[in-house]
C-alpha cells in the first residue's frame, strides 16, 4: 500500500488565532493566509490532519461540546476557502484537570505522539515523509517523538524550543504561510537532487 505524506498541525496559533481556552465559535478566526497554505499543501498530495491539546475540558473550562463548536466552525471557514481537513484528533486530558473523567496521564496528550500515530494507521500515512507543524514545544515534541519532520511557527513573540534535543525543530516559520514555502522549496530541492543523480 503507497503511504501518504501528511501534515499534522496544530489548531490555536497554528490554523486559528490563539485566543486563549476557546469556547465561543464567534471568535474562530482563520490566521491569514492558512486556507491558501492548505490547499497549496494539498496539492502537493499532503493529507491535513488536525492534532490538537484540548486540556481547558479537562480544566472544566469548557465541555466537550464547546470543543466540537468552535471546531466546526474552522471547519466551515476552512470549507468557505476550499479546504477540507482529512482528519481531525483532540486529547480533553490532563493530569492536573478538575474534571475527573478527563484528569489523567495519556499517551494522546502532545509531546506523546499517540495522536499522530493513530491518525498515521487509520489514515494510511507515511511519518517518515511528514510534517508537523506548531507553536509549542509540545508540537515538536509529538512530531519528533513520532518520527515526522517538525517546523516550529514564531507566531508574535513565541519563543523557539532551543537547547533541547527532544524539542528542537527542523525550521522555524513566522506562520503557516512559510512554513509551507519552505516544505515546498525542500520537496523541489529534492526533486532536482534526484533528477542530477539519475543523470548518466
Amino acid at each position: 500500500m503507497n503511504l501518504r505524506p501528511a501534515l499534522f498541525l496544530d489548531r490555536d496559533g497554528t490554523i486559528i488565532e490563539d485566543a486563549g481556552y476557546l469556547a465561543d465559535p464567534g471568535g474562530v478566526k482563520i490566521i491569514p493566509g492558512a486556507a491558501e497554505a492548505l490547499r497549496k499543501a494539498k496539492d502537493m498530495g499532503f493529507a491535513l490532519i488536525m492534532i490538537s491539546n484540548q486540556s481547558g475540558v479537562a480544566r472544566g473550562l469548557y465541555g466537550l461540546e464547546d470543543y466540537h463548536t468552535v471546531t466546526r466552525r474552522m471547519e466551515e471557514l476552512l470549507e468557505e476557502e476550499g479546504v477540507r481537513l482529512d482528519g481531525l484528533y483532540f486529547c480533553p486530558h490532563h493530569d492536573k484537570g478538575t474534571v475527573p473523567e478527563f484528569t489523567l496521564f495519556c499517551e494522546c496528550r502532545k509531546p506523546s505522539p499517540g495522536m499522530l500515530i493513530l491518525a498515521a494507521k487509520e489514515h494510511g500515512l507515511d511519518l517518515e515523509s511528514s510534517y508537523t507543524i506548531g507553536d509549542k514545544p509540545s508540537d515538536i515534541g509529538a512530531g519528533k517523538a513520532a518520527g515526522t519532520k517538525t517546523i516550529f511557527i514564531r507566531g508574535e513573540g513565541a519563543e523557539p524550543p532551543y537547547g533541547r534535543p527532544d524539542t528542537e525543530p527542523d525550521y522555524i516559520a513566522r506562520n503557516l504561510p512559510r512554513a509551507v514555502e519552505w516544505i515546498f522549496e525542500n520537496l523541489s530541492e529534492e526533486k532536482i537532487k534526484e533528477k542530477r543523480s539519475s543523470m548518466p
